[in-house]
């Protein structure tokens, strides 16, 4: 059999019960917090730094008005929207949810600076995580602040003041001439048409497998008087990557192949 494990704290002097399990504990936590606050309040009045000690007790006051006591309050009122629900990623969110929640959980919203999410994400490291993995729990952990922040359910000086985000993403490697040359004396025919057509069109394997002879323009003019012949080819491709159309050199390898499946 299980034993139940209750929690309590003690506030003004009483033990105060905060519940079983789970909950129990990190209300306990959050009381424990609340108590220590006030007692630093205290000795800074005692010592005579009133100034300060009254910063606190605006700050105390600023908590109380707040919809979440705590960051697991803020994320589950995050996870619940509707329009996150609806997301096609939600699952992933829910993934990356649940190791936020067991780190930052029992902390007050307004306790998470960018120093405890450096923090975070050497234990996230420590544990095997990825450092892309850790960027997309981080990436979540902002888009909850800065939706509450939107919707007044948090003051905006909660939000961590700075959240490093890592670009962890290998550099696509160039492919040399010597490279391609070798890849070229080893491929068979229809695979030696989509090498060349990548190679000197810089397009995407999507857009060469929809490349039909019948959408190049191999005459492609320039928009002047008198119409002079353009120095490229017209691939009928518009390429997303750059906004700009796919186009190839005039007397590449690549006019050679495409003017013989033309048969000129």
């Amino acid at each position: 059999m299980n034993e139940r494990k209750y929690y309590y704290a003690r506030l003004n002097g009483k033990r105060v019960y905060c519940g079983e399990g789970k909950t129990g504990y990190e209300k306990a936590k959050l009381v424990r917090a609340e108590l220590k606050r006030k007692q630093k309040i205290t000795e800074l009045y005692k010592h005579g730094h009133t100034d300060e000690a009254r910063a606190r007790e605006a700050e105390e006051k600023k908590r109380k008005r707040e919809h979440f006591k705590s960051f697991a309050e803020l994320l589950n009122w995050f996870m619940t929207l509707p329009q996150v629900e609806a997301q096609r990623g939600y699952p992933r969110k829910v993934n990356s949810a649940v190791h936020l929640l067991n780190y930052f959980g029992g902390m007050h919203p307004g306790d998470i600076e960018g120093d405890t999410t450096e923090y975070y994400r050497e234990q996230r490291k420590n544990q095997g995580a990825a450092e892309n993995t850790v960027n997309n729990e981080l990436a979540l952990l902002s888009v909850t602040y800065t939706t509450a922040i939107k919707r007044k359910k948090l003051p905006a000086d909660c939000k961590p003041g700075e959240i490093v985000i890592v670009d962890d993403r290998n550099p696509r490697p160039i492919v040399t001439d010597a490279q391609y040359k070798k890849l070229l004396e080893g491929a068979s025919p229809d695979l030696k048409d989509i090498l060349i057509g990548a190679y000197e069109s810089a397009m995407r394997s999507g857009g060469l497998c929809n490349l039909r002879v019948g959408q190049i323009n191999l005459d492609a003019v320039l928009s002047q008087v008198p119409p002079v012949k353009a120095d490229y080819l017209d691939l009928g491709i518009f390429r997303y990557q750059d906004q700009n159309k796919a186009h190839c050199p005039r007397f590449s390898r690549l006019q050679r192949g495409l003017t013989e499946k033309d048969g000129r």
